[in-house]
């Protein structure tokens, strides 16, 4: 994954933030957490023994928190009763000494005498415990104590007696769940069952095994508590996950007669149990099919609600256990009576329905085709009865329409092929947004807004429901069906006399922008023209809406929009952002956010004449008594500093002074630290915008204000420390190595942020305590809690990132603090809490070989510093990539092993070393095979479905994107190693080879023809044994309808005629005549055939220069007609190049006979001069050559230049007269 350069970009600016763009940063945060919750109980069943520790807390918990459909936040403080995983993680390393120590204490195999073994082991096992910690009841005591101290030893304790003694520890809390005293200490002794059994599963012995597994399932039938039973029933799921190995023969027997018992408490557990189990031996079940569907009809059909959510749960969980369409068939039978279970509760058991619909919206998350046979009745039901029904409650309707985008992502083209059903969705978030509309608000204070944090109560429930809806549908299904549909209500929307309709509508606009920029592009001038007379709305939320508008679509349809528009919506802004045009504050400081965001993709030249009037109107803003006002406006002038380049010097002592003195006024003043933190940002960005000279005085003496923040010992949820870092980087980008005196005192900081350990807590759900939650995220995952402090994250994750920027500005100057750096950097490369943490770790390592290979050269330093660094980088790197679980971060440590061999040079690694990255690239691309096997199997079982659903694409696009990082590091490896790395290719060519055949997606036929391309040229003459395979691959693709397919093996044929030596002779005839075939069709030289035509005529000149051909002077002749290439510009320097190669060597079939072929050479030389088809290699040879004509043939030369146009000769002659060239070689003679 990318790291984004803040030294250069307003990463931190605040800009128009749709709502869209608020809520998905919101579910982006969610599923951070839901996914690290996950990640966290799965490693803790499955990779104890990798060292992942998992510590579960214990305390009551209030109130279940899952909420319409998705994981619902709670902010709050700390939980003090919880254990905290960031304490209890210091470093890999102690992790893994840990467990060995672990693994190395004796597990104890109890046996006694009696002949009952059970109570043997039993009686063994407490006597045990009782030497270990007096007794059983008092650990038990003490780890539920309030007292933290008292708790922690107790845990502590515990762990230690579990390690060493698994199987009496597990006998104990299963005897103390069956015949516990009191249920405090049984449901105590359930949650740590649940935790601790699957850790040590594997540990215990076959007997105690058996002995809690009968155990529980007596207990299952004995115990009267219903609260209890479900701990009791949470304890057997987890065993029966860890144990899935079909050793548990009386489960299913038990489960089913739990379904099937009269008494509706009973039978709920026992489908809710079976929930738990089906998704992991749904195999097994398969063997009970005809008993399992009439259990799940009966449960659906039961007087109890409470029986009918469990057996659709159990349902779910059956169909998450289905890996294929055939398989989930027979459940379709279910669904009518599964809807009508749902419609049944929302008669008047709404939480019972809610419940239902979220089960629903599994389904569809896993497996949405499942809906398809009654997708029509189903989606009118949810929009018509479910969520436009005011008589249910706010949290219901929005699941109901929350299914449907589910469905929307998931299975696109199921919902496209739905009649007028995209439409319908649309009107039905449109009225949400309308209905979820205050006609209350206070305006007066709403346009004071005195307060950032005063924000509209609106942006949750059925508003925000309908206004994320319009986003992720337009998403998934694209701009050709959204487009039409939502336009169809916008025109009246806007045309309403209630100002909520036009509200929505505008709304609407900006949130389909993206996902439908192609379609919208189109249609520009209708689009902006339904906006902009809402600028002047009456209504000011219209207004400001109007202008949040125009602020999104200038990200989104950008650049198109800024182009075509820029001299109605500058204007337009510039007016909103005067105070005494537009009377509402709110709305001004609107306008000044929404000018960021039409620079982002302005050019200079496009923004300069409007820079006096922005400017002044910022100004203006910025002498306002408005706090939120002085902060847009700080940050806005920063943007168009950034956008417009040194153009802002005629401004930047209008600025730089005022922000200075307001740095210095403002510091220790805890009131101002966002606004300081805005203008650190500000002068920083001023600074990369007007470069070195002009800041390099006011940089020192902000750097001293700097300091004196950085002194004060900010704590690290101080906004200010994230805006210092990043000042500080971009400073370092701009006064390059007079940055470095400054590390000293910057890097002790740095250095704390990055050792930020992750607050981490994982709470039983039923069983945590509501207290103290403040700055903490909380999402219930199953049935436990998950809290993390994301603030503290997210400064780690800033900390790593200027550590990054310093490494990579400068270079040797950095090469002091690597040891100290790199020990702090290689363990987060597997920093499984942050994904920017890791990419960070990731991208200092080749940063870091750059800095010893730079200092190395600089101070003529023995190259073995370099090898140690390397051999620092290399394995870790390595490492990291073969346990790295998100596709582009292994993706990224390719590329930056690729670095790291780019840096150091030829041979830098030894045989096997490139043994070792060889293997790691074949396993790479094996679990690719898998992965995208997982993701196509059930989709290309679906004959009528047209496209890919959003999944697909989205898993596609990271897989090319990975393996194209494979291809590079392979170049790399070949270009710096030779023939010490072709032995291990043969390892990897197969699996490219094999994207070339008709199976594969077209994606990976193009990566595969990148590969051997790649191979061919890359390997010089060595590629003579590749020449065989490749070309009968690439001459069948030569032809293919994928225009970036055909391309490739159009290239692929020159580089091998080029590199294949007599291997390519069979192959000269079918490739020449493919080639002209192609540059000689219809259309050849269209937009979308162009660059491949260019590519097959480049291909023939290497065959001509480098291969036998008969006729060569036709061949010569036709190539020279095509000149020049204008399709694909990389080529088409090198065709230029080689053409100017040909004529200075006199070839005789390029200069043609009695060099007949001069004026269309000189032709060609007149059309490429002064364009990106030259570079300044280029430009000088074609001088040379123009020169030597005028010299030696002056009056000849007047007759080659015959056919070149006025304007074509008078290039030919600047080319001539360049300075220092006429002087070298002689008067020139006018063309």
């Amino acid at each position: 994954m990318p790291t984004t350069d803040t030294s250069s970009s307003p990463d931190m600016l605040r800009k128009i933030r749709s709502r869209r763009e608020m809520v998905r940063a919101k579910r982006s945060d969610l599923r951070m957490i839901k996914a690290f919750g996950f990640h966290l109980m799965f490693l803790t069943l499955l990779t104890m023994e990798k060292g992942w520790p998992v510590v579960s807390g214990h305390r009551q918990y209030d109130s279940a928190l899952r909420l319409n459909g998705m994981y619902k936040l709670r902010g709050a403080g700390v939980m003090k009763s919880s254990c905290v995983l960031g304490e209890s993680i210091a470093t890999q390393d102690s992790m893994h000494a840990s467990l060995r120590k672990r693994s190395c204490s004796p597990c104890l195999h109890l046996r006694g005498g009696s002949t009952d073994a059970h109570a043997s082991m039993d009686e063994a096992n407490r006597q045990l415990l009782k030497q270990t910690f007096s007794n059983w009841k008092d650990l038990m005591k003490s780890l539920m104590s309030s007292e933290n101290e008292v708790r922690k030893d107790a845990e502590k304790k515990y762990d230690e007696i579990k390690a060493e003694m698994p199987d009496a520890t597990c006998t104990a809390l299963i005897q103390e769940i069956t015949q516990g005293d009191n249920e405090e200490s049984k449901t105590m002794a359930a949650v740590l069952a649940r935790s601790s059994l699957s850790e040590v599963w594997d540990k215990l012995s076959s007997t105690t095994k058996e002995d809690i597994q009968s155990k529980l399932l007596d207990s299952l039938k004995a115990e009267s508590s219903p609260n209890f039973l479900r701990k009791v029933a949470n304890v057997v799921g987890a065993i029966s996950f860890t144990a899935n190995d079909g050793n548990w023969p009386q489960l299913l027997p038990t489960l089913y007669e739990m379904c099937k018992h009269d008494d509706s408490t009973r039978k709920e557990l026992g489908f809710y149990i079976l929930s738990l189990v089906l998704g992991h031996v749904g195999n097994e079940l398969m063997k009970f099919d005809e008993d399992l569907q009439p259990l799940l009809e009966n449960a659906l059909q039961d007087h109890s609600a409470g029986v009918q959510v469990s057996g659709l749960k159990a349902i779910s969980s059956f169909l998450s256990s289905c890996s294929s369409n055939k398989q989930m068939k027979p459940a379709q039978v279910l669904l009518s009576k599964m809807l009508a279970a749902i419609g049944s509760a929302l008669q008047g058991d709404e939480h019972n329905a809610r419940a239902g619909l979220d089960v629903l919206i599994e389904i569809a998350q896993i497996n949405p085709r499942f809906f398809k046979p009654q997708l029509k009745e189903i989606s009118s039901a949810m929009l018509q009865h479910v969520t436009m029904n005011r008589n249910l409650e706010p949290a219901t309707r929005r699941l109901a329409l929350e299914f449907l985008i589910e469905l929307a992502e998931k299975a696109p083209a199921m919902i496209k092929s739905s009649e007028n059903l995209v439409r319908d969705i649309v009107a039905v978030s449109l009225a949400l947004m309308v209905e979820g509309l205050d006609t209350g608000v206070d305006l007066e204070r709403w346009n004071r807004w005195e307060d950032e944090d005063d924000v509209d109560d609106e942006q949750q429930g059925n508003f925000e429901q309908g206004l994320e809806a319009l986003d992720r549908l337009a998403v998934a299904i694209g701009g050709a069906r959204m487009v039409p549909a939502a336009f169809a209500f916008i025109p009246d929307f806007i045309k309403n006399v209630d100002w909520r309709y036009r509200m929505a509508a505008l709304y609407c606009i900006s949130q389909i922008g993206e996902g439908c920029y192609k379609v919208m592009k189109k249609h520009l001038s209708e689009v902006v023209g339904l906006i902009l007379p809402l600028l002047r709305d009456e209504h000011v939320r219209v207004r400001w809406v109007a202008i949040n508008c125009i602020g999104q679509l200038s990200t989104d349809l950008g650049p198109a929009i800024q182009k075509q528009f820029h001299e109605v919506i500058l204007p337009a802004l510039i007016r909103a952002m005067d105070t005494t045009q537009e009377p509402s504050m709110r709305v001004s400081v609107h306008s000044s956010a929404a000018t960021i965001n039409f620079c982002e993709h302005a050019s200079e030249e496009l923004l300069t004449p409007y820079l006096p009037q922005l400017l002044q109107r910022l100004a203006h803003l910025l002498q306002q008594p408005h706090k939120q006002a002085n902060e847009q406006a700080i940050t806005t002038v920063a943007a168009i500093a950034i956008a417009v380049g040194e153009h802002f010097i005629p401004y930047y002592q209008e600025f730089m002074p005022f922000l200075k003195s307001l740095l210095a006024k403002s510091a220790g003043d805890t009131s101002l630290a966002k606004i300081r933190g805005k203008t650190m940002e500000c002068i920083s960005l001023i600074g990369v915008a007007v470069g070195a000279e002009r800041f390099r005085e006011d940089a020192k003496e902000t750097m001293q204000l700097l300091f004196t923040t950085q002194e004060q010992e900010l704590p690290p949820d101080d906004p200010q420390l994230s805006y210092l870092h990043q000042a500080c980087g971009r400073i370092c980008r701009v006064l390059k190595s007079e940055f470095v005196p400054y590390l000293p005192a910057i890097l002790p900081s740095l250095l704390r942020s990055v050792g930020i350990k992750p607050d981490v807590r994982v709470e039983d759900g039923e069983n945590a305590d509501n207290e103290d939650l403040e700055g903490m995220e909380v999402v219930q995952v199953g049935d436990n809690l998950i809290s993390i402090k994301t603030s503290a994250l997210e400064e780690k994750a800033n900390a790593c990132q200027m550590l990054v920027t310093y490494l990579e500005q400068l270079e040797d100057g950095f090469f002091p603090y690597l040891e100290q750096v790199g020990r702090e950097m290689k363990p987060l490369l597997t920093f499984w809490y942050h994904d920017d943490v890791r990419a960070s770790a990731i991208q200092s390592m080749p940063a870091m070989v750059q800095a010893a290979v730079k200092y190395q050269e600089k101070h003529k330093a023995d190259r073995s510093i370099v090898t140690q660094v390397l051999g620092f980088a290399f394995p870790a790197l390595l490492q990291s990539l073969l346990v790295e679980p998100e596709v582009p971060l292994a993706a990224q440590t390719c590329r930056a092993i690729a670095d790291c061999v780019k840096a150091c040079g030829r041979n830098c690694l030894y045989a096997d070393q490139l043994a070792e990255v060889a293997k790691a690239l074949k396993q790479l691309l094996e679990d690719s095979n898998e992965r995208m096997e997982n993701v196509q199997g059930e989709t290309s079982e679906e004959e009528d479905d047209d496209d890919e659903d959003q999944e697909e694409r989205e898993a596609i696009a990271a897989e090319t994107e990975m393996i194209d990082e494979v291809i590079y590091l392979v170049g790399k490896l070949i270009e710096t190693h030779e023939n010490g790395f072709f032995p291990y290719l043969e390892e990897l060519l197969p699996w490219f080879l094999d994207k070339l055949g008709d199976h594969s997606h077209m994606a990976f036929k193009r990566l595969g023809m990148a590969m051997i391309d790649d191979v061919a040229e890359l390997s010089g003459s060595f590629a003579e044994r590749y020449v065989g395979t490749f070309m009968p691959l690439m001459l069948r693709h030569a032809s293919s309808l994928d225009d970036e397919l055909r391309q490739a093996a159009l290239y692929g044929i020159g580089v091998c005629a080029l590199n294949g030596g007599a291997s390519f002779s069979s192959f000269t005839a079918k490739a020449v005549a493919t080639l002209l075939h192609v540059a000689r069709e219809e259309g050849a030289r269209s937009y979308e055939k162009e660059s491949a035509t260019d590519n097959a005529v480049a291909s023939l000149g290497k065959i001509a220069q480098h291969q036998y051909v008969e006729k060569p002077e036709e061949l010569w002749s036709f190539w020279l007609s095509y000149l020049p290439l204008k399709g694909d510009v990389a080529e088409s320097l090198l065709v230029n190049k080689q053409l100017c190669q040909l004529v200075l060597s006199n070839h005789a079939w390029v200069l043609g006979r009695d060099h007949c072929n001069l004026g269309r050479i000189l032709l060609i030389f007149s059309q490429i001069l002064e364009t990106e088809y030259v570079d300044d290699e280029v430009t000088e040879r074609i001088r040379e050559i123009l020169l030597h004509l005028n010299q030696a043939a002056p009056d000849r030369m007047q007759v080659f230049c015959q056919g070149v146009p006025r304007a074509g000769l008078e290039k030919l002659q600047r080319c001539m007269e360049t300075t220092g060239a006429a002087s070298k070689k002689g008067e020139t003679k006018s063309l």
